[in-house]
């Protein structure tokens, strides 16, 4: 096994996305194209981002990507910073370095971390870090006008329902739609999965959350 001070750890950039996504592609789910995964590393809502994660390199080839989406949430009526964890995929050999890029996304502590779609051994690894689970269990209600059905009508139409919207909750719809491609990946569709990002306001199932407490 190589020694440590060989496998090189560095935040991954945009300059990384491709090759990002052909490991990813070939080494976690080749069911989902090697640009899909490198449209996939970018989120579909604005946001202000320090790195898309980190990646592990050995002798210049890359041997481990752990994956971020960064958000603002509003808590409580306040604005908050958060990071997800995305896949997290270490060849075998080298999979003693894989917590070293788990570490370094949560060394940073102005953020809040959650884990929305824990996979396989990795629920037990955030509960390990002092991840939390949270109960998100929610009940579907429609939200049927009070007049229903006479003076009403029902819109799935994104500019319609756009023009009833403003400040958050415009934002919502948007930041889940599809964005395009980054220019260091060809073009090509974007596949939904469980490591892949939503809305940062979306609900999950099985959340993990961890709050930095200073």
């Amino acid at each position: 096994m190589d020694e440590r001070g060989s496998v090189e750890l560095a935040p991954l950039g945009t300059g990384d996305f491709w090759d990002v996504g052909g490991f990813l592609h070939e080494h976690l789910n080749p069911r989902i194209s090697a640009p899909s995964w490198a449209a996939a590393i970018v989120p579909t809502w604005a946001v202000d981002s320090p790195n898309h994660g980190f990646l592990l390199r050995h002798d210049g080839r890359i041997v481990g990507v752990q994956l971020a989406f960064y958000s603002r949430r509003e808590i409580d009526g306040e604005e908050e910073d958060f990071c997800n964890l995305g896949a997290w995929c270490v060849l075998e050999p080298y999979r003693s370095h894989g917590l070293r890029m788990l570490r370094a996304l949560l060394s940073q502590r102005q953020y809040g971390f959650t884990d929305l779609s824990p996979t396989g051994n990795l629920a037990a690894i955030n509960q390990r870090l002092r991840f939390q689970s949270l109960d998100t269990t929610t009940a579907p209600v429609p939200n049927l006008p009070v007049t229903w059905p006479h003076a009403s009508r029902v819109s799935c139409d994104p500019a319609a329902v756009g023009a009833y919207l403003d400040g958050r909750r415009a934002a919502d719809p948007a930041d889940g739609r599809p964005g395009p491609p980054p220019a260091a990946a060809p073009r090509g569709p974007v596949h939904a999965g469980g490591v892949l990002p939503r809305s940062p306001n979306s609900k999950f199932d099985r959340t993990l959350l961890r709050k930095e407490v200073t």
